[in-house]
C-alpha cells in the first residue's frame, strides 16, 4: 500500500522494566525493598522453609524489556515464566502471539486476527520449514559439500531446489534454478574480488587497478549490446566516472567529480556524447553538516522541525511532527500559493489521512482504515469510500473494490498471482512471470525484467548495466530512452534521461531523502511535487503554471523501514554526522559499502584491521551510559536454515588442497564411514568440476545412513585397439553425488564431463523451446508448423543440430 514509510526507533525513546511475578508458596515469604527517592531499586525475599533469601531486581526475568513509550507510540511486553517472548501489544491493542511447543524459538505466531505461522526447528534451533496461514510450505536446509556451502530452499508448487552455493568466505558461487535450465556463475580473482558473472548469454567483467586495488572497468556483453563502464580516482575518491554504450544512437556520458575537506561531494560535471554537458553544484553547512545549497536551490532549517527550500522562483515550507514525520507542505511561487498538503498519524504512527489543495481549486482529503493485522481495506475519498481491499489468509489482497467496480484475484499456495479479474499469469518452472494475459514477459536468470511483448501490436526490450540498473529502453517503433546515475555517492538514482526520438536531454535533481524535486531540460526548469510517499503529483513552469498532473490509486511501491541509530536521531536535531565525519574503511575507502559477512564459515580478519573498526565506531559514540552488552533491543540472531548431513554423516569433514581431497575424522565418526572416506576418497585428484542432475536411474546397494554405493565397469578401446578398463564407484547422498574412478586421468575427465555437460545443455535448449510451445508462447525461432508439430512430439525439430557454443 502506498501510505507512506513507518517510523524510526529513535534514540530517546523510554524504555521501561516491569516489576518481577512474586509467587507465593504455602507460608507466604518476607519481602523487604530497597526504595530510594520512590523507586524500589531491588526487593529482598525471606523463604521461611528453606531458609534461603533471594535478591530480585526491578527488571525481569535476563533484563526483558516489559514495555517501552515514544510519545503517544507505546508496545508492551509479555513474557512466560522461563523468559520467552509470549505476546507483543502495539498502541493500538493488537496482539501477536507467540507459542512455544519445544526448544526457546517460536513454533506458532498468531497474528491479532489469529491466523497461524507454524515453524518447525532442528535440535539446534535452525529452521527446517515454515507453514503459512495458506497451508503452504517452504523449506529451508544446507548442506556442506567439498569447498562450498549449499543453501537448499524448496518453494511450493515448484519440482525441484532452488540453490545457492557459497565458499568457505561467504562468496557466492552460483545460483541453480530448479528447471536446470537457469544458472548465475560468480568468478573471482585471487584477491577474493568479483572477476566475471555469468547467467543466460551474458558476461559481466569487472578489472581492477593494481595500485589500488578499486574497481577500474566494469563491461557486460548480452548479444550484440555492450557497455563498459570505468572509473578513476583521486586517491580512494571517485575523480572521473564514465559509461560507453556499443549501440547505434546510444549516447555516452563521462562525469569528474569535485570534493571539500570533509570529503563531500561538491560538483558534478557530465559530458554527454558531444553535445551536452551539465553542472551540479553543492554546499554543506560548516556547522551541521547539512546540505545547504543544491544548483540553484537554497536550503534553511528556521527551527529543528521546520524546513524551507527555494530559489529565486519557488519555495517549500516542510513541517515535521515529534516524531520527525512530515506534517505540512507547502510550494508557493511568488505570493502565491501553488501546491499545500498535510498529513496525520495515528497511534501506530501510520498515516491516517492526508489532504492536498492544488492553487485555489477544492482541497482533496484522503482518510485510510486498517484492519487488526495492519493492512489497508478501506480509502477515503473526501468522505466518501472510494477503493476497499480484502485479503487471504497469507495477507495478499484478493479483492480490490474501487467504488462500484470490482476486481478479483487469485493466487498459488506459493503466493503467486494467478488471476486478476479476466487476466491470466503464468509462470516458467523456475517462478519467474511468463505471461498475463495475451502479454509475454521475459525475465533473464539474473531476476532481471528484460522484455515485454504483445503479437502484432508492441514489443518493449529493457537493458541494464553491470550494477544491474536500468539503462536503456528500447521499443519496436524505434523509441529509445536512455537512463544515466552519475552521482558516484547515491548510485540508485538516475540523474539524467536522454530521449533519443525528440534528442532531449533531462537532469533531474533530488533532495537528501531521495524524493524528486526537480528536472530541467532545454535550459528550462521545472519543478517536481511529490505526496508524502514520493510519487510526483505535479509538475510546475518557473511561473507556478502546471505543466502535467498526476494521480494514483493506493497501490504502490513499498518503502522500506530503516533502523534508527544516533546518527539519524541526531540528523533529527539537525546534525549530519555521516557528513561531518565520513566513514573511512580499513583500506581507506571514503563512506565504504557495508560489507556482507552473513555466509562467511569462517570469518578472517586481522587484529589490525578489528581495532580500527573499533574506533571508528567509537567516533560516533556518546560518552554517556555504557551500552547494555545483554540490550533486549539488540538485534537477535538470525533464523539459519537446518543443516543435512553429507554423504558421510556426521564426523567427517571433507576438502580438497592442491587438487586433492583431504579428508578430516573427528573422534566419535563410525567406523564404516571412516573406513569409506579414508580408503576411497582420501588423497584423491579432484576435477573439480560439479554437475546438477535431477532423478539419477540405477541398480544400487544400500550402506548405513541412506548412502547409495554403485559400482560401474567400462571398457574403452583406443585407436590402437587396446582396452582400457575403467571402474566407476558412485556414493550418493540424498542431494550429492561423489564419483570416483580408476583406471583414467583429470585431463580425460574434465573433457568427459564438459562434454557430458554441453549435451545437457542442448538437451535443456530443445526442452525450453518444447515447453515454450506446449504454453503458446512466442520463441525466438521461427519454427515452421511441421518443426513444431516435431519438437512436441520428440523433444526436437528434425533436420537440425545442436551444438553448445562457444
Amino acid at each position: 500500500m502506498r501510505v507512506g514509510a513507518s517510523f524510526s526507533r529513535h534514540a530517546n525513546m523510554h524504555d521501561t522494566h516491569g516489576a518481577a511475578d512474586y509467587k507465593g508458596k504455602a507460608l507466604l515469604p518476607l519481602f523487604q525493598l530497597l526504595v530510594i527517592n520512590g523507586k524500589n531499586l531491588f526487593t529482598v525475599q525471606y523463604d521461611r522453609e528453606t531458609h534461603t533469601e533471594k535478591i530480585m531486581k526491578k527488571d525481569l526475568l535476563d533484563g526483558h524489556i516489559s514495555h517501552w513509550q515514544y510519545g503517544e507510540i507505546r508496545e508492551q511486553r509479555i513474557y512466560n515464566d522461563v523468559g520467552h517472548l509470549q505476546e507483543r501489544l502495539s498502541s493500538s491493542g493488537a496482539p501477536y502471539t507467540f507459542r512455544y511447543r519445544y526448544g526457546r524459538r517460536p513454533t506458532d505466531i498468531l497474528m491479532p486476527s489469529g491466523l497461524q505461522y507454524y515453524l518447525v526447528y532442528d535440535n539446534q534451533g535452525n529452521l527446517k520449514f515454515l507453514r503459512t496461514p495458506g497451508l503452504g510450505k517452504h523449506y529451508f536446509n544446507q548442506i556442506t559439500s567439498i569447498g562450498v556451502h549449499r543453501y537448499l530452499y524448496y518453494f511450493p508448487e515448484l519440482e525441484n531446489l532452488y540453490i545457492e552455493e557459497y565458499d568457505a568466505n561467504g562468496k557466492l558461487l552460483q545460483v541453480l534454478f530448479p528447471s536446470e535450465q537457469r544458472k548465475v556463475v560468480y568468478k573471482y580473482n585471487m584477491y577474493a574480488q568479483p572477476e566475471h558473472v555469468y547467467f543466460d548469454g551474458t558476461d559481466i567483467h569487472f578489472v581492477y587497478d593494481d595500485n589500488i586495488s578499486r574497481l577500474k572497468t566494469a563491461e557486460i556483453k548480452w548479444n550484440s549490446y555492450n557497455a563498459m563502464e570505468h572509473f578513476e580516482y583521486a586517491g580512494t575518491l571517485f575523480s572521473q566516472y564514465g559509461i560507453d554504450v556499443a549501440m547505434d544512437r546510444s549516447l555516452s556520458a563521462v562525469s569528474t567529480y569535485a570534493y571539500d575537506n570533509n570529503f563531500r561531494l561538491t560538483e558534478i560535471r557530465t559530458r554527454f556524447g558531444k553535445n551536452f554537458t551539465t553542472t551540479c553544484n553543492m554546499a554543506y553547512d560548516t556547522d551541521t553538516g547539512r546540505l545547504k545549497s543544491l544548483k540553484s536551490f537554497k536550503f534553511d532549517w528556521p527551527l529543528v522541525s521546520s524546513e524551507r527550500i527555494s530559489d529565486s522562483h519557488m519555495t517549500i515550507t516542510s513541517e515535521y511532527d515529534n516524531y520527525n514525520c512530515l506534517q505540512a507542505m507547502k510550494y508557493k511561487f511568488g505570493e502565491r500559493e501553488a501546491l499545500e498538503f498535510s498529513v496525520g498519524y495515528d497511534t501506530m504512527n501510520r498515516i491516517h489521512h492526508w489532504s492536498m489543495r492544488l492553487q485555489e481549486g477544492m482541497p482533496s482529503d484522503y482518510q485510510y482504515v486498517y484492519d487488526i493485522n495492519g493492512n489497508v481495506v478501506d480509502i477515503l475519498l473526501d468522505g466518501q469510500s472510494t477503493w476497499r481491499y480484502r485479503y487471504d489468509n497469507n495477507g495478499n489482497i484478493n479483492k480490490i473494490s474501487e467504488r462500484e467496480t470490482y476486481r478479483i484475484l487469485e493466487y498459488d499456495v506459493g503466493d503467486r498471482l494467478k488471476k486478476s479479474g479476466p487476466y491470466q499469469y503464468k509462470y516458467d518452472k523456475d517462478g519467474f512471470f511468463i505471461q498475463r494475459h495475451n502479454q509475454q514477459i521475459t525475465f533473464n536468470s539474473n531476476g532481471q525484467f528484460i522484455g515485454i511483448s504483445q503479437r502484432s501490436t508492441f514489443r518493449r526490450m529493457y537493458i541494464y548495466d553491470t550494477q544491474g540498473r536500468l539503462i536503456m529502453e528500447d521499443n519496436n517503433f524505434g523509441g529509445i530512452l536512455q537512463f544515466f546515475y552519475m552521482n558516484i555517492e547515491k548510485p540508485l538514482l538516475i540523474t539524467h534521461s536522454y530521449n533519443h526520438t525528440t534528442s532531449e536531454l533531462s537532469q533531474h535533481l533530488y533532495l537528501p531523502n531521495g524524493k524528486l524535486i526537480g528536472m530541467e531540460r532545454n535550459n528550462i526548469f521545472y519543478y517536481v511535487a511529490t505526496d508524502p510517499m514520493g510519487s510526483p503529483l505535479v509538475i510546475f513552469n518557473k511561473d507556478g503554471g502546471i505543466v502535467k498532473k498526476m494521480s494514483y490509486d493506493p497501490l504502490g511501491k513499498l518503502i522500506p523501514v530503516q533502523d534508527s541509530t544516533i546518527t539519524n536521531w541526531l540528523l533529527m536535531l539537525g546534525y549530519d554526522v555521516r557528513s561531518l565525519a565520513p566513514d573511512i574503511s580499513y583500506s581507506g575507502e571514503i563512506r565504504p559499502k557495508e560489507k556482507q559477512n552473513q555466509h562467511v564459515l569462517l570469518p578472517m580478519s586481522s587484529a589490525f584491521e578489528c581495532t580500527f573498526l573499533r574506533d571508528m565506531d567509537s567516533l560516533i559514540t556518546m560518552t554517556n551510559v555504557p551500552k547494555s552488552k545483554v540490550s533486549p533491543l539488540q538485534e537477535s540472531r538470525d533464523l539459519e536454515p537446518a543443516p543435512l548431513p553429507f554423504i558421510f554423516g556426521n564426523g567427517v569433514m571433507l576438502s580438497y588442497h592442491d587438487g586433492k581431497a583431504v579428508v578430516t575424522l573427528s573422534d566419535d565418526t563410525p567406523m564404516w564411514a571412516r573406513q569409506l572416506a579414508l580408503v576411497l576418497v582420501n588423497s584423491s585428484q579432484i576435477a573439480n568440476i560439479d554437475l546438477n542432475t535431477v532423478g539419477i536411474k540405477s541398480d544400487v546397494v544400500l550402506f548405513e545412513n541412506n548412502i547409495n554405493v554403485t559400482v560401474h565397469r567400462n571398457k574403452h578401446v583406443d585407436f590402437r585397439q587396446n582396452p582400457n578398463p575403467e571402474t566407476d564407484i558412485r556414493l550418493r547422498g540424498k542431494h550429492s553425488v561423489i564419483n570416483i574412478r580408476y583406471g583414467t586421468t583429470i585431463d580425460k575427465e574434465r573433457k568427459r564431463l564438459l562434454k557430458h555437460a554441453k549435451e545437457r545443455a542442448v538437451t535443456h535448449a530443445w526442452a525450453r523451446e518444447k515447453w515454450i510451445l506446449q504454453n503458446n508462447l512466442k520463441s525466438k525461432h521461427q519454427w515452421t508448423e511441421e518443426e513444431k508439430q516435431s519438437i512436441l512430439n520428440f523433444g526436437f525439430a528434425r533436420g537440425y543440430e545442436g551444438h553448445f557454443y562457444p
